[in-house]
């Protein structure tokens, strides 16, 4: 008799053990819910400071672009690396300088010119649309963009537009001076920033943090260094080849160009369309010509430039990189788009680092091309 009872004892009555089940149920919901409101909290902080988190990642950038030429200089040189940064610094301020001394009159000029010419090339497409019946209940309901833009500026109140343009400036100047303030802070005391990040994590760690933040410094350099070589030599190639053809503002096409190619995919295309409005309006096989140079040119960075610079470090998969375009595009408009390609390389180098090698095992992945 005693041996049953402590049998019962130590097996525990079906009361108890229905206690138990509900007990461990509830620690399980109560953790569950902390898991879930952690998550919501944190979406909602990166939503919220998203623009800010992007602000410090354009200063993250601005930094690794100036240790590129800073770094081979004190490679070569046996100046220290801070001389090397004022070096660098002091170059491209002079490089500048010149370059919107001749530059920017010109292409301001004929951005001008550019901003007004660009409506007459929409003519053309309404013209050959107006032809095919099905289409001309959708255009008689559809005003002209010069119309469009006519009635929309004169419906604008003085002062909000005064006002909204004001807030635009102060916006923007603000958003450079962070960038700068943060790039040139990371720069100039890189080795500190970098050395403080590690230290956040065990011992037993460290190494392996330092290791990782090696290779995502070395995929952005070249992901950089990629990036300002296609600009320039696309910004001449088309600046140049629009230029021979005949084509209007050709030294203001070429700008924008280059600068749009420091977005991938999506710059191409926000690229080519004010060249072909403007190829439109000398005529359809003017449109052919540019369409076969902006063709060309894309092909020059997609065989040639890309694969020689940018993919020595890392390949991104162009479907993610154009999600991650979008999402961010969307999400917080011209800078998201902008910065969408290197901070997918981020990602996709955490992922590998993190989840594949370090939860999943799986240690034959490569993360960049070294």
């Amino acid at each position: 008799m005693q041996e049953v009872h402590a049998q019962g004892r130590q097996q525990g009555t079906p009361h108890d053990q229905g206690t138990r089940g509900s007990d461990h149920f509830a620690r399980s919901a109560i953790l569950a819910t902390g898991v879930i409101l952690a998550v919501m909290i944190g979406l909602f902080l990166l939503w919220y400071l998203l623009h800010v988190f992007l602000l410090l990642f354009a200063g993250l950038l601005l930094a690794t672009l100036l240790h590129i030429p800073a770094d081979w200089i004190s490679e070569r040189i046996s100046i220290g690396e801070r001389w090397s940064l004022l070096l660098v610094l002091v170059s491209g301020l002079a490089l500048l300088g010149l370059g919107g001394w001749y530059l920017a009159p010109r292409v301001g000029s004929q951005f001008d010119n550019l901003v007004q010419t660009l409506p007459s090339g929409l003519q053309p497409i309404r013209s050959f649309l107006d032809q095919y019946l099905w289409f001309q209940p959708f255009m008689g309901e559809m005003p002209s963009l010069r119309e469009a833009v006519s009635s929309t500026m004169g419906n604008v109140n003085a002062f909000s537009g005064i006002s909204r343009l004001f807030s635009g400036i102060v916006g923007v100047v603000t958003s450079l001076f962070v960038i700068l303030f943060v790039g040139l802070y990371l720069a100039f005391q890189r080795d500190l920033y970098s050395a403080g990040l590690v230290k956040l994590f065990p011992k037993a760690r460290r190494e392996h943090m330092h290791d990782i933040l090696e290779d995502l410094g070395y995929a952005l350099k070249w992901w950089l260094l990629g990036r300002v070589v296609s600009m320039v030599v696309l910004g001449v190639f088309t600046g140049v080849g629009l230029w021979l053809l005949g084509v209007p503002f050709a030294l203001t096409l070429g700008v924008l160009s280059g600068l749009f190619s420091f977005i991938p995919i999506i710059g191409s295309i926000l690229a080519v369309i004010p060249a072909a409005l403007v190829a439109l309006t000398q005529g359809p096989m003017m449109l052919l010509y540019v369409l076969l140079l902006y063709y060309g040119a894309q092909t020059i960075e997609s065989y040639l430039l890309t694969p020689s610079v940018q993919q020595q470090a890392v390949s991104l998969p162009p479907v993610l990189a154009f999600a991650v375009q979008l999402i961010l595009g969307v999400v917080s408009g011209a800078l998201g788009l902008a910065l969408a390609f290197p901070i997918a390389i981020v990602g996709m180098i955490l992922v590998k680092r993190l989840y594949i090698q370090d939860v999943l095992g799986d240690t034959s992945v490569q993360v960049v091309n070294h």
